[in-house]
């Protein structure tokens, strides 16, 4: 089963709202996206709750997990997802993008 791995990347210095991003085992960012809290990230982007899994399954139709990651710095499955974003060539890129829509 593949990973989908949610995590925060930042906070709005003018709000103090964080980002959050989805970054998919393979390498490919499916969103990032703007939230008042780590549970309401986590509310609208499947962690907690069924949103956003069909956005996920057409990516992994074989299937996925969601990893929340707090520590994405330390975390070994999102590091490896973040050399595999680095590693993947401009149009590969793109075509796995793609299917997201």
């Amino acid at each position: 089963m593949s990973n989908v791995f949610v995590f925060p990347n930042g906070v709005q210095k003018t709000t103090g709202n964080l980002y959050f991003d989805v970054l998919s085992e393979d390498g490919v960012f499916f969103s990032q996206e703007v939230y008042e809290s780590k549970e309401a990230a986590q509310e609208a982007l499947g962690v907690t709750s069924k949103n956003r899994h069909e956005v996920y399954a057409r990516y992994y139709p074989e299937g996925f997990e969601i990893v929340y990651v707090d520590s994405p710095d330390t975390h070994e499955g999102f590091q490896k997802a973040i050399a595999a974003h680095r590693a993947l060539p401009v149009e590969e890129y793109a075509k796995k993008a793609a299917i997201l829509g």
